[in-house]
């Protein structure tokens, strides 16, 4: 189903549709269950068949499923930067001095414009932001006839579920947050959550390595001085490293401290985060960075015989800084007091976080990206999401480092009628992971109104 763009600006074009995808119940028909997916700049279109097949059978059964490609995504407009956001990732900088912040500004003002380039200046950027996209779905609502229906966001996707819930709180019939971003945050502020909880996660997994007799003995000592060593010897130079290629030669490259920071990718989810041990483990015992090599270059999305940016259609750091930059600029402000702001706030961080601080800095883009808001345009929640007659499951884990489990927390407690389900330990989105303790909850509230 094709839904055109909802422009709040009546003299634009209306440049690309927004295309959903509807599997109808095979029983009974209870409604419409919309799953919003994470990001921003996940494709809900490649992600339907993996998400489908972990559903409890009586959930297909009874609802039509919807998943959708926000505007800008995948085949709702395509748009990309897999050049520039690779060359961007594997920059190494460092804020604590005024020399390296003054290169991390310029690296990171040089990304935007490659990477608006690399979009083709499309005429889309300035209406990506989530107030708008929400309206798409709206649109779709009304299309398709429904009055009520099931919504469930996971990660950025309950920041885009809130905001249609406050907009159309007459249109739910439930709603499940999974992986809870509280969006009465600014900013930075969410920012320096999610920093502190990378570092903890990070730290929880290399405990949790210690305490297990065959992950300590693999790993030789202790797990978080191997990582923090490491650290320490890649802040003063990257490494040389033999790595294997594909044609069976072997080149020389070197490991950088950026490639060590992008493997907390694989502190999402708990399968990761023992592939990211092994990799660790094989350091520490053998000195080989071979595998923690593959498990940036996995996380970067590069391949691993040219080093060149690969195109995953299904994921687009564009429309991650295309909405994101939106929903959270600043009306009023210009480029300098802003990267002003934002180094200034990033000091407490590197001071208080003795790893991953640079997750803080992710949204620095946002200072330099085009199309800024004016003061007549939505912003986040300024008050906090109270729910509606509708109840409202939350869902987080408490190891969850890109969502905290203090946002769940924070949104529950403004609920009128709502339910929080935490996992201890748990990923990234704990609904689907064959966890019968969460999925059970959830299958019963959508199926039997439990």
């Amino acid at each position: 189903v094709t839904v055109p763009l909802n422009h709040f600006d009546p003299q634009d074009a209306r440049t690309t549709d927004v295309v959903f995808a509807v599997l109808p119940a095979t029983g009974e028909r209870k409604g419409m269950f919309v799953t919003v997916i994470g990001g921003p700049g996940g494709s809900g279109l490649m992600s339907a068949d993996n998400y489908i097949s972990y559903f409890d059978p009586a959930i297909p059964e009874n609802f039509d499923i919807v998943f959708f490609d926000q505007r800008g995504i995948n085949m709702s407009g395509g748009l990309y930067c897999i050049d520039a956001v690779t060359k961007y990732y594997r920059s190494d900088t460092n804020a604590t001095t005024p020399e390296g912040e003054a290169k991390l500004l310029e690296v990171t003002q040089t990304f935007v414009d490659e990477c608006v380039a690399e979009m083709g200046e499309s005429e889309l950027i300035p209406y990506l932001d989530t107030v708008q996209a929400a309206e798409d779905l709206e649109v779709f609502r009304a299309l398709m006839g429904d009055e009520k229906f099931w919504l469930y966001g996971e990660s950025y996707g309950t920041q885009f579920s809130q905001m249609y819930a406050v907009s159309h709180p007459d249109r739910l019939a439930g709603l499940i947050l999974d992986g809870t971003v509280d969006i009465t945050l600014m900013d930075t502020e969410f920012l320096k959550t999610q920093a502190a909880a990378f570092n903890d996660v990070l730290v929880a997994t290399l405990e949790a390595c210690n305490a297990d007799e065959y992950c300590a003995t693999d790993m030789g000592r202790d797990a978080l001085a191997v990582y923090d060593e490491l650290a320490a010897q890649l802040k003063q130079a990257p490494i040389t490293f033999d790595f294997p290629l594909s044609t069976g030669e072997v080149e020389q490259r070197e490991f950088s401290f950026a490639e060590l920071e992008a493997t907390s990718g694989y502190l999402y989810s708990e399968t990761a985060r023992m592939m990211f041990l092994r990799s660790l483990a094989a350091y520490s015992r053998d000195n080989t960075l071979l595998p923690l090599a593959r498990v940036a270059y996995n996380s970067l999305y590069v391949n691993p015989d040219t080093l060149e940016a690969i195109l995953d259609p299904s994921w687009s750091d564009a429309i991650y800084y295309g909405v994101t930059c939106r929903d959270y600029a600043e009306p009023g402000s210009t480029f300098e007091e802003q990267a002003e702001l934002f180094l200034r706030e990033g000091d407490g961080v590197d001071a208080s976080l003795p790893r991953l601080s640079s997750v803080f800095y992710g949204d620095l883009p946002c200072v330099y990206w085009p199309y800024p808001k004016d003061d007549s345009q939505p912003a986040m929640l300024a008050e906090p999401f109270k729910g509606g007659d509708y109840p409202t499951l939350v869902l987080n884990a408490t190891t969850d480092p890109a969502t905290p489990y203090s946002g769940a927390q924070s949104v529950f407690e403004n609920l009128t009628n709502g339910y929080l389900v935490t996992q201890v330990g748990g990923p990234h989105v704990i609904f689907g992971w064959g966890n019968e303790c969460v999925d059970g909850l959830v299958a019963e509230f959508l199926v039997n109104d439990t």
